[in-house]
């Protein structure tokens, strides 16, 4: 997924739950705005940092994002 692409889910107004897919086949459910935040955007790739459950957080890489879904169930949106 591009990093323009996951910034605007991230900020997207109203929030709206979304999980993340990675490549290693590990999901990261972002429940509130506060769960997730990137580093500044470059071309072609940026960090993310994902609240974990613990209060710890996992860095993640946006080249690496598989999918987001939604988890209202309307809406899925595939990294391309």
């Amino acid at each position: 997924m591009s990093p323009q692409e996951f910034r605007s889910i991230l900020k997207a107004e109203p929030f709206r739950p979304f999980t993340i897919v990675y490549k290693t086949g590990k999901v990261f459910p972002i429940r509130e705005p506060d769960d997730a935040w990137m580093n500044p955007v470059n071309l072609t790739s940026a960090t993310v940092f994902a609240a974990d459950d613990e209060n710890g957080y996992d860095i993640l890489d946006t080249s690496w994002i598989l999918s987001v879904s939604f988890n209202e169930g309307a809406s899925h949106r595939k990294a391309g």
